[in-house]
């Protein structure tokens, strides 16, 4: 099951099935104390059934107070031409069982893959809100959009342990919530040891990560957020709304420290050049970056030049064209991926007075080399108390060295290590070679990884530099390496 489904495939695969009559479950029924019912969109392959355990676990805890179906679509699979009707068929049960206002007394729970499916016709009808488990809204060219910018209060929970919707898509909601956001209508949640399946029941899947907490624990968790999030929605005047929002708040605050990793790292992008190029203009005002933003500004990125610019009269500013690559996704995938900029790129005059002062061995302080290296240690430094860090930390014991090697040369290419990672810094022939050479970081051996980077001199002394996002370190060490990780110990467990 992965986190989203091929848009177009799905309305060949349904397209014959479009007035089917609409299927809903029940897994909780409406009683005379019901206030409020969700709606379940299972994941893609997951049946409406196996959430039965997580449903009765919300029953016990509201009470009786939230009625709780789950919707069937053909194949097991949510698709964009049966999602309505399931809607429509459960405003109607609602109606018929004498609930007023119903659509407003609805949340719309989308695990995985009905999360992606179910959020638009939520918004459409407008629902109460959202709850997204294990998923996200895309930010996708042709589907989706942003959590910030979704009409209804939405709840969104991911767990640590999620192998296909991962903790870097939490962070990415978290980061672009204006500060302006009212806590309680867009809380956004980590589930503390939770994996993809723990937001169902459990079963295994490939890709999925091995839980660290048992399973009723772990629907606890999600009930209580659950829960409190419906009830924060109605009026402030009840206390055991105003209860519901302190709660919120306070485990908003939670996961925003357990986060911290991204969010020290996702700032730094701007500024990610000038900030680790040793200043030796600071006596005239300092460095500043003149920063270019996705496709759009490429051409205009590629037409600028580092130079000495006046700043309301007070000193010259040594400007650092900088470019951060944003590449459209056309369907923004979760599985495997990362959110960071694929590459940060930077053009400055290389100044031989910038000496090493860091304690970074061979490489001046403004070389490219250089320039990755306090990329890649600013990330691995931001991990060393997270508690998303854990794979990182077993992995840091397996390697006593975690200090950068002395640099060696072959040809144009320079290599340093730290621990696992080693940065092999690469000049390139000309400037189409180093527009064509990609920032990478992959697996190269059993427990090794590596990142290649790129740089060239133009004939008048300006470098070209392609940086490593520091936020995408942080991704690997706590959505990919876990991966490798957990492979690693059921290889060992095998043998």
């Amino acid at each position: 099951m992965r986190p989203i489904l091929m848009f177009s495939l799905l309305w060949l695969l349904f397209g014959q099935q479009v007035h089917a009559a609409p299927s809903l479950v029940e897994l909780a029924p409406i009683t005379a104390a019901t206030e409020h019912l969700i709606l379940i969109f299972p994941g893609g392959k997951v049946t409406p059934e196996q959430y039965r355990a997580l449903a009765a676990t919300i029953d016990a805890r509201s009470q009786g107070r939230i009625a709780i179906f789950a919707a069937r679509f053909s194949g097991n699979l949510p698709n964009p031409l049966q999602t309505d009707d399931r809607i429509r068929a459960t405003i109607q049960l609602m109606t018929a069982a004498g609930l007023s206002n119903p659509k407003s007394r609805l949340y719309l729970v989308g695990h995985s893959d009905g999360g992606i499916m179910g959020h638009a016709p939520a918004a459409k009808h407008r629902l109460g809100g959202l709850i997204l488990l294990g998923s996200y809204i895309p930010h996708a060219v042709i589907f989706g959009g942003s959590l910030a910018e979704y009409p209804l209060p939405t709840l969104m929970m991911i767990g640590d342990r999620d192998g296909h919707t991962g903790v870097n898509f939490l962070a990415r909601e978290l980061l672009r919530l204006p500060v302006s956001t009212v806590a309680w209508t867009k809380p956004v949640l980590l589930v503390n040891g939770a994996n993809h399946m723990q937001m169902a029941d459990g079963s295994s899947v490939a890709e999925d990560l091995v839980a660290t907490t048992e399973l009723p624990a772990v629907h606890l968790q999600v009930a209580r957020n659950i829960i409190d999030f419906i009830d924060a929605q109605v009026d402030a005047q009840d206390g055991r709304a105003t209860s519901a929002r302190v709660r919120l708040i306070e485990r908003q605050e939670v996961t925003k420290v357990a986060l911290l990793p991204f969010v020290e790292t996702w700032a730094r992008h701007d500024t990610l050049c000038t900030e680790n190029i040793d200043n030796s203009a600071e006596s005239l005002g300092g460095l500043h970056p003149l920063l270019f933003k996705g496709q759009t500004e490429f051409l205009a990125f590629l037409a600028a030049k580092p130079e000495l610019q006046y700043a309301n009269g007070i000193g010259a500013l040594d400007t650092v064209p900088t470019y951060v690559e944003q590449t459209p996704d056309p369907f923004d995938i979760s599985l495997n991926r990362y959110v960071a900029p694929p590459a940060i790129a930077c053009k400055y005059r290389h100044s031989p007075e910038r000496t090493v002062e860091s304690g970074d061995k061979g490489q001046e302080d403004s070389s490219c080399a250089a320039l990755n290296m306090k990329a890649v240690s600013e990330a691995l430094d931001s991990l060393k108390t997270s508690e998303l860090g854990g794979d990182y930390q077993r992995l840091k014991k397996e390697f006593r060295n975690w200090s950068w090697t002395e640099v060696s040369t072959d040809g144009d290419t320079t290599n340093q290590s730290i621990g696992p990672i080693t940065l092999v810094a690469r000049e390139t022939k000309n400037l189409a070679h180093w527009l064509m050479s990609p920032v990478k970081l992959e697996r190269i051996g059993t427990k090794e990884w590596r990142v290649e980077v790129s740089h060239w001199t133009s004939s008048d002394g300006v470098t070209h530099c392609k940086l490593i996002a520091p936020l995408k370190i942080v991704e690997w060490a706590t959505t990919l390496l876990p991966k490798e990780q957990d492979l690693s110990r059921r290889a060992a467990a095998t043998n």
